[in-house]
């Protein structure tokens, strides 16, 4: 994954409780995924928020943030995003979820994959920044092996056992221009 830092912002004076509520807000604009109220969703966020996403990087302001949900949401509608647990503090949270394709594999499991986002709230419990962080890879896998069935699997498969040769690779080409001490 490439990340681009971006100094975050100050959370807002919130108490916990506030900063509580602030999330279950949150939480419930994500029910507009379902229904593709990009608007609704897009108000969560303050007009000089950012936001950052694993596959498409770096949005700035609401206006970027709800256009990029519209469009980056778009046939992702059945998908769910069960909550695994919550940290919250004065105007900041941290998230751990799944991202949960529709259907089973064969064994009975969900095609899903796990992503952590890390949430900052203003004053008036708007989102200033959010950083949501997932293996683009395994996104990857997870969606070809869902949509294309067997074939799919042995696809990831494959990928999987690949991975660790392109990581070795990637660690042998790194030490051929490492610099001398």
């Amino acid at each position: 994954m490439r990340f681009t830092f971006e100094p975050a912002p100050p959370a807002g004076k919130l108490t916990r409780e506030e900063t509580k509520a602030a999330y279950e807000r949150h939480l419930l604009s994500k029910g507009a995924y379902a229904g593709g109220d990009w608007e609704k969703m897009g108000h969560i966020y303050a007009e000089d928020a950012t936001y950052h996403d694993a596959f498409y990087g770096w949005m700035h302001g609401r206006e970027q943030i709800t256009r990029w949900l519209h469009e980056s949401m778009k046939g992702l509608e059945e998908w769910s995003y069960p909550v695994q647990w919550v940290a919250i503090d004065e105007g900041r949270v941290v998230v751990h979820w799944l991202n949960r394709l529709p259907g089973k594999r064969p064994d009975g499991s969900y095609y899903e994959f796990p992503g952590v986002s890390c949430i900052t709230f203003n004053d008036e419990s708007l989102v200033v920044r959010q950083v949501d962080i997932y293996d683009c890879i395994e996104t990857l896998e997870t969606v070809f092996e869902a949509k294309l069935g067997p074939f799919g699997r042995g696809m990831r498969r494959f990928v999987s056992w690949l991975g660790p040769i392109m990581t070795e690779w990637t660690r042998a080409f790194y030490r051929l221009f490492e610099k001398k001490r």
